[in-house]
């Protein structure tokens, strides 16, 4: 636990401003405060080195590190009404954008793992080494940390792409998605650019732990209700105006190539930067319904402003437990690669 005893939480005032943010929807604002961190396995703990480079910690205690806590709007959302103000979410971002716009977002916060760390119990020197990897079992409500890889190089694999090229403020764990059927309808980055008559941009997929269901970057969401309803699929509203016309999305699969090696890269046209592997030898399949998921599945449009440019950047869906509770996703930061399965 962070967090609180019996009476108080305990977290005090930091050097950090307040900052702006974007949780699932909602906008709202983040404290990052001081806090005593607390692990049921002794072998975590907060390094030293974290502890010693975050203003005012000097010679605080090692468990001592940076926290965000949420205001009460973005703690209605990230709990469902569930919780009270003050909150605070463990974020599993490993690295920021120290390049990224400073008119758009602020100085990076320190993450968690920035500031965690492994130990041996038996060390006495107390070396601590990095969290290479971590695996949420959603079935068990598991967390894994590792400094390792949790995923066997013989295993196929995704390649995580990074989005801070495009001007993103951190690096999400996305990877490039192959193909995507919206309530029976495949679309392609391919068959995208022929619908819009515009550049191709890939199709990027984003895990999200902490997002209930699914969201589409505005973009991408007014390009699939455009061609939703040319094809009359269901929309939930019409009227004469055919810009009152809302599509109900009902299911959502992703196609995802897989490898078992790492190396090599498929440049996407128009969108070099952008690579995945490039010898895939099976295709990782992630899907979602309001069938298979009906207390979860959502899909709604967000505004985002990850990118620098919004028309060469990538359409971007982002997955949460509505795709993510019944499955393990396994993510290897070093080596860039992620496992998904039951």
């Amino acid at each position: 636990s962070i967090l609180k005893d019996n009476r108080n939480y305990l977290w005090e005032i930091s050097d950090y401003a307040p900052t702006e943010e974007v949780y699932g929807a909602v906008k709202g604002e983040i404290n990052w405060k001081r806090s005593h961190y607390r692990f049921r396995d002794p072998r975590l703990a907060i390094s030293k080195d974290a502890v010693n480079s975050i203003p005012s910690t000097k010679n605080l205690k090692q468990s001592t590190g940076i926290v965000g806590v949420l205001d009460k709007a973005l703690t209605n959302e990230a709990t469902g009404g569930g919780e009270s103000e003050p909150f605070a979410l463990l974020g599993l971002i490993g690295e920021n954008n120290p390049n990224a716009d400073r008119n758009r977002f602020p100085a990076p916060r320190p993450t968690f793992f920035h500031q965690a760390c492994i130990t041996s119990e038996n060390d006495e020197e107390g070396n601590e080494f990095r969290v290479q990897s971590f695996s949420v079992d959603g079935p068990n409500r598991l967390l894994t940390l590792s400094t390792g890889s949790l995923i066997s190089d013989a295993v196929p694999s995704m390649q995580l792409v990074d989005l801070r090229i495009y001007g993103d403020f951190v690096d999400h764990y996305a990877v490039v998605v192959d193909e995507v059927t919206f309530d029976g309808v495949l679309v392609t980055a391919q068959s995208l650019k022929k619908f819009t008559g515009t550049a191709e941009r890939p199709i990027v997929a984003v895990f999200d732990t902490g997002l209930t269901g699914g969201l589409l970057i505005r973009d991408f969401w007014d390009v699939m209700q455009r061609k939703m309803i040319e094809i009359n699929k269901n929309p939930i509203t019409d009227t004469e105006d055919k810009s009152d016309t809302i599509h109900c999305f009902q299911s959502v699969s992703l196609s995802i190539k897989q490898s078992t090696t790492p190396q090599g890269s498929l440049h996407i046209e128009g969108n070099p930067q952008v690579t995945a592997t490039s010898s895939s030898t099976s295709a990782c399949e992630i899907a979602s319904s309001l069938e298979i998921s009906p207390h979860l599945f959502y899909i709604d449009p967000i505004d985002l402003d990850w990118f620098d440019d919004d028309l060469s950047a990538p359409y971007v869906i982002i997955l949460g437990q509505a795709f993510l509770s019944r499955h393990n996703l396994n993510v290897d930061m070093i080596k860039r690669r992620a496992s998904f399965s039951e």
